[in-house]
């Protein structure tokens, strides 16, 4: 396969090769920006290079790098958030 002569055809491959790389790790890179935590961005990571080829595993991972628990959601309430707390102050 010839390239086509001059810089062009250079960059046409590098953003060719970009953009296919951005889509194939789209799952971690979701993730990533989610804020799921780094242990299961690694293991998307991981799982993304074995289950991209089969395309179907790209589609589960990508799944579940949406639905995926966030740190903030992980986080459990503040002792003051809780209903049952007696630190609020009572207007009467």
């Amino acid at each position: 396969m010839q390239l086509p002569m001059g810089g062009a055809g250079l960059a046409l491959v590098v953003v060719v090769i970009v953009f296919a790389l951005t889509v194939a790790f789209l799952p971690t890179l979701i993730a990533t920006v989610r804020g799921v935590d780094t242990e299961h961005v690694l293991i998307f990571g991981l799982l993304n290079v074995l289950a991209c080829p089969t395309i179907v595993g790209w589609f589960v991972l990508l799944a579940y790098a949406i639905k995926w628990p966030t740190r903030k959601a992980a986080r459990p309430l503040h002792r003051a958030d809780h209903p049952s707390s007696s630190c609020r102050t009572s207007r009467h």
